[in-house]
């Protein structure tokens, strides 16, 4: 699991980022490596979970800066319905794409067991940050001016 990606200096490569899940309100299939080359920001949520409610202005904000810099955030479905995922997405007003993964095979890896969890992928495919519990803006704003090399 990448729960301490930073440690030593080394940094895993995403797990199952050949894995080709759906995406919400699509029968089309994507995978993480077709984001290869761009910094990602893999938000994990459910739309019961209060705690990803809370991240929503956060998630919102680092969406504008990484699409600022070419990067992208993309959320991840856990133990959620996409009727659920979809109605969330639609009540917070949020615009990025959502891979299914109803059984949690796609997470797994990242030792993913509750929701909110949040990765940052970095233009080589490795995992560089992670955060297994609710974000708050300073780490993120600190991750992202990291990850991108500037100030957020």
């Amino acid at each position: 699991p990448a729960a301490d990606p930073g440690c030593r200096g080394q940094t895993p490569s995403a797990p199952n980022a050949h894995m080709r899940l759906r995406l919400l309100g699509s029968s089309r299939r994507t995978t993480l490596a077709q984001l290869r080359g761009k910094v990602v920001m893999v938000n994990v949520f459910a739309g019961w979970c209060v705690a990803c409610e809370q991240e929503v202005s956060i998630i919102k904000h680092a969406q504008q800066v990484l699409s600022a810099h070419g990067g992208e955030v993309v959320g991840v479905t856990y133990q959620d319905s996409s009727g659920d995922a979809r109605g969330y997405m639609q009540r917070y007003g949020l615009h990025y794409p959502v891979l299914l993964d109803p059984a949690g095979n796609f997470v797994a890896p990242y030792g993913v067991n509750g929701v909110p969890e949040t990765f940052f992928i970095g233009r080589n495919g490795d995992v560089v940050a992670a955060r297994t519990y609710q974000l708050s803006s300073g780490w993120v704003d600190a991750t992202l001016n990291r990850v991108l090399g500037t100030e957020a």
